[in-house]
Order: structure tokens, then sequence, then C-alpha cells
């Protein structure tokens, strides 16, 4: 509610705080869809999707889960009131980079993660948090039980195991059925050993490095994430070698993987080994070796898999230093650019990228690139700043970026390349660096007593769109009364301002004049006529349940199909900013917590009162003008 949650007492052991009746505390090593998962029972729900409805969130979980709840895992965090330290210890909250996710000490591609179904032992204990490492694909087990998980309902008629229909972990989302049903397996006892030295580049510092010591000293993987890519890259070419009828994609199980582990481990032992069997197994060994070396993006993992080709064989690998270096095929493009090959084939469609298609021989991919082109386009998409990236590092709303496009305090993106490739709005990082450049100088003002944080003055603002452009070009300019006041690193919405600047900001009604006001053309080019629920939010003062409430009483009506992200009229929002006010901004601008202020509010506004904590704005303001 706009007046704040009215929460019932949590049951022992709970955490209370957020929205949530009965959060539960975050386990160390679980995965953000899990304890989601955790928190819907206890809170009598059906399913993940009211959850999800609560923080104001509509995402379909299907696919890349974790990625997808990452984006939004701030705006879940306000929904459960967990120390912020247990929160963040969740995998999955914190964001990848450069396309990758940590765990432990490896660095996980997509590809490597299985999130878009729950994987989980049959033993699994009702109300247990799960375990981040049995998302990653290639393993399949639970380390402390040794038991394969399953990703299926034991009814051999019902579905795989999901997230968005479940109740709870351990039961199948269509049928109910507990997944104790499911026979037991465990790993065989002779991959143990060398599974739980991979399973040690995932854990602790302590554990990676006892991992990383036990690799034989001719191998030269610097890193956790090296040394589980070698196993990988070695893992295929052993399933051929043990299937001569393999020729196309090889889908690894468990058992390749364990004897990968030994491979390395063993070695040269085990390269004497393999070398006993027949030419034909050795042929397709070495042959699927020169498939992974070419598919390769670490430069430890492709030197460790030229030393297993060349060992014994002085001089025979076939490694073409030239090509090595001048050219790459478009599956390394895609990873220097750390795009999806089809995006990449779409630049070379585009002649962004220009391929030569008459190299052959064992390393030249006909669609061989050269490595120039693609480093020169690397650095183009680099100069490139994503909104998510700029808000994350700044705190500010798509609006406000928008208003300060439209000022030309930020530039968008003139790459063409980076238009072709990129979803949504970029930004020049050049620009967005000296906007920030400029706002760390222009806040290095003395402390001020009772300075007051941006954010909590523009919730202030009511009734009109909030001048965040024309507050920071007037503080870039020295306009600005008192300057800003910040220390370094901080986030713009953290800055403060001087107590009489923010007074005479926030002080009067809708038409009253009031200084840095926003201006009809300020946008320009970016005026949109709809808005996002996280924009109406913000506009209005309100939560995401409040906005839900305006829905349901026809003051905002959706212009999106059903089960489609919401989007709300510019103009229908803007007229509810116009009649009516929250108790959130009510209390910014006298400078009073909501629970001191509703005996004043319901004393004084008998009848004003629309509900939800929203009242009448032309009842209040004559109220609020004395304060």
């Amino acid at each position: 509610m706009a007046e704040g949650s009215i929460m019932l007492p949590a049951a022992t052991g709970s955490v209370t705080g957020g929205r949530l009746l009965f959060p539960v505390m975050p386990a160390p090593g679980e995965t953000l869809p899990g304890y989601l998962l955790r928190n819907v029972e206890p809170n009598f729900l059906s399913n993940i999707r009211p959850l999800l409805s609560v923080a104001g969130v509509d995402v379909a979980l299907a696919g890349n889960c974790i990625d997808k709840l990452s984006r939004v895992a701030g705006r879940l965090y306000d929904s459960f009131g967990v120390p912020e330290d247990a929160w963040n210890g969740l995998w999955g909250v914190e964001s990848e980079r450069g396309g990758r996710r940590r765990l432990g000490g490896v660095w996980l591609t997509p590809d490597q993660v299985e999130s878009g179904r729950r994987r989980v032992p049959p033993s699994h204990v009702p109300g247990a948090p799960d375990k981040a490492i049995w998302m990653v694909r290639d393993l399949g087990f639970c380390p402390a039980s040794w038991e394969m998980l399953i990703d299926r309902c034991p009814r051999p008629t019902c579905n795989l195991l999901t997230w968005m229909s479940a109740t709870s972990l351990h039961v199948c989302g269509h049928c109910r059925t507990p997944v104790s049903e499911q026979k037991r397996l465990t790993v065989p006892r002779a991959f143990r050993p060398a599974l739980s030295w991979l399973v040690g580049l995932f854990g602790d510092d302590a554990e990676q490095e006892r991992s990383m010591k036990a690799l034989p000293p001719m191998f030269g993987a610097e890193t956790p994430t090296d040394a589980y890519e070698l196993v990988l890259g070695i893992a295929r070419p052993l399933r051929v070698a043990r299937d001569l009828s393999i020729h196309g994609r090889v889908n690894l199980e468990l058992p390749d993987v364990a004897r990968a582990c030994r491979y390395l481990l063993d070695h040269p032992r085990s390269h004497w080994d393999l070398h006993q069997q027949t030419d034909g197994v050795i042929s397709a060994f070495r042959a699927r070796m020169e498939t992974q070396l070419r598919l390769s993006q670490r430069p430890a993992v492709r030197s460790d898999l030229i030393r297993v080709l060349q060992y014994g064989w002085p001089g025979k690998s076939k490694v073409d230093p030239v090509w090595e270096t001048e050219w790459v095929s478009v599956t390394e493009a895609a990873a220097i650019l750390r795009l999806e090959r089809r995006k990449v084939r779409s630049l070379i469609d585009a002649g962004l990228l220009h391929e030569d298609s008459k190299l052959g021989g064992e390393y030249r991919l006909h669609s061989s690139l050269r490595r120039v082109s693609v480093d020169r386009l690397r650095g183009e998409l680099m100069a490139q700043m994503s909104l998510r990236e700029f808000q994350a590092l700044t705190g500010l709303s798509r609006s406000a970026v928008e208003q300060l496009l439209g000022l030309g305090l930020l530039a968008e993106t003139t790459s063409a390349a980076a238009k072709l490739v990129y979803q949504g709005l970029h930004i020049e990082r050049e620009s967005a660096e000296a906007l920030l450049e400029g706002l760390a100088v222009a806040s290095e003002v003395d402390p001020c007593e009772g300075s007051v944080p941006i954010w909590e003055v523009m919730r202030g603002v009511g009734g009109r769109p909030k001048p965040w452009a024309r507050l920071l070009r007037a503080a870039l300019d020295g306009e600005l009364p008192g300057g800003l006041r910040g220390v370094p690193g901080s986030k713009i919405t953290d800055l403060t301002l001087h107590p009489v600047t923010a007074r005479h900001l926030v002080m009067g009604g809708v038409d009253a004049g009031h200084p840095f006001e926003f201006q009809a053309g300020d946008l320009g080019q970016w005026e949109r006529l709809d808005m996002a629920s996280s924009e109406v939010e913000e506009y209005l003062n309100c939560t995401a349940q409040d906005v839900c409430w305006l829905r349901q009483r026809k003051y905002l009506q959706s212009l999106s199909a059903k089960g489609e992200v919401a989007q709300y009229a510019r103009h229908e929002v803007e007229a509810v900013g116009r009649r009516m006010i929250t108790t959130r901004e009510i209390a910014a601008r006298i400078g009073k917590p909501p629970a001191k202020l509703w005996p004043e509010l319901q004393a004084f506004s008998v009848g004003g009162s629309l509900g939800q904590g929203f009242y009448e704005r032309a009842l209040i303001e004559p109220w609020m003008a004395p304060a």
C-alpha cells in the first residue's frame, strides 16, 4: 500500500520487514529461483507467479530463468525484508559479466547452466534449500549425497519439473507427485574421486586451490574456469573415442565428465593407455580434439589442448600459427564479440563484417573472418553502454535517462552494429562517463547538516514529471543552490541536496512554479505515449500493489494484451497524478514518517481518502501549504 504494508507476526525462524507475510531466510549456496519457490508454501501461495506479482514483477521463468530473475533482483529484494548480505548470497542475484555467471571459481556460460527446469535429488527434504551446483548442466548430481538429479516427474506420463507451476522443490508442479517416488540412483564409486576434484573448482578458495594444485604440471590452466573448460574440451574427444559411430554433436553424460577428469589427473599415464587402442580410436580422438581446439576461446585451454595433441609426437600438430593469429571462425568471433552466432551472421549479412569463403584446410573454416576486423568491431560495441548498465551505475529510471537524452546530457549510440545486435536503448559510453565525471566533480561540496537524498526529494514531487535532467544540468553548470553532495562512487540517486533547495523543489501544488521544472519540450524525440508499471510507480509515488489497485478500480487501464508486460497511457497516469496524492508524497513533502502522519490525515481528510493510501490532491494541498 502507499502508506506501507501491514505485516502479520512472522512464524518462528522467519524474517519480517518485507511485503511477504512470512519470508524465509536465504541459505548459503541457494539459488534465487529455488529461494523464491521455498517462499511459496509458507506464504500460502499457489506458485511463484503471485509471489512475483507482489513485487510488481512480470517475468516468465521458461528458458534461462536465472538471467531473467537477476534483472529484477533489486525489485524482488524489497519484497522480502531479509538482510542484504543474505540476499546477495543467493546464486542468481549477482548480474552476469560478459555473458558468464560465477559459481565458486568457475565462470559459467549460459549453455553450461540448466536453469529452465528444476533438478533435484529424489531424497530432497521438503522445505530444504536447493544448491547452485545442481544447475551446472554437465554435472547432474548432488555432491553432498552423490545422488543423481532428476528433472522429470516420477510419473512416466507427466512432464518436466518446471519452476513457475510448482509449489515447492520436492513435488511436480503439474500432478503434485513427490520426487521421492523416483528410484534413487547414485554416482558409481569409481567416478567419485575424480568428480570430487571437479566439484572443488566450484567450492571456496581453499577447495579451489587444492583442485588446481592436483593438476599435473604439464597443464597451464591458470584458473578454475580454465580447468573446467579443459575438462569439457577433453570429455567430448574421449566420448567419441569410446563410440566411433558419433559424428555430430556430442551430448555429454556424467561418466564422460568423470573420465575426462581422470584423464587429466592421471596424465601422462592416461595418454599412453589411450594410445594402446586401435588406430581408428586414436584418429577419432585427435580429430575431435582438433575440433575442440577450433571452438575454444580461452588461451590457456587452447594451449593445453595443443599440448595434449602434441604430446608424444613433437612437430606433428598441424596448427598454423599464421591462421591462428589472423583469422577467426564465426564461433570464435561470437565469443570475442560476446554475441550469439546468429547475430554475428546478421552483422555479416548487413556488410558490417566481411567473411572470406575461399579459405580451406584442417583449421580454416569456410566462414572465416579477419581477426583485426572482429577486434575493431568489438571496440565499437564496447564503446556503447546499455540502459540497464547505466541504470545500475546511477540508480536512475528510464524516464530520467530519457530526460538526460532529451537535454543532450547523454548521447544515444550511432553505431549501426550496436543497433543491429543489441535490443533496447544503448548510449555512448563516452557521454555517460563524461556525465558521471562531471557530477562527481560537482558533488565535491562540504557536507551540510540536514542534506536530503535526491531520491527522497523526488518522492515529494507529484502530479508532474520529476525534474531529473534540469536539476543535474544546473549542478553541472554550477547553478544549483547549495550544490550537490556525495561520497565518491555514489549513485546519482544517493547524492544529496541542501535542505533549502530540497524544500523549494517540492513545495506548492501541481500548478505552482518550481525551480528547475521539467518543460514540455525537454524529451524531444524521447517522448513516449505509454508508461511501464515501474514508471507509473515512480510518477505517482506508489507501489506495484497500488498500481494494481488503480487498475481494479478503473482509474487506470492497461494497454497490453493479457500475459504481456503491462503498459499504461501516459495521459491517464498524468491525470491520476493531478487528481490524487499518496501518503508517500505527503510524507516526503512535510518530512514526517507515514506512521506519524496517518492519525493527522485521518482526522483532517474525513471523506477525502480514496483508499489504498490515495487522497484527493485538491483537499490535501491546502492542508500542506503551511507545513
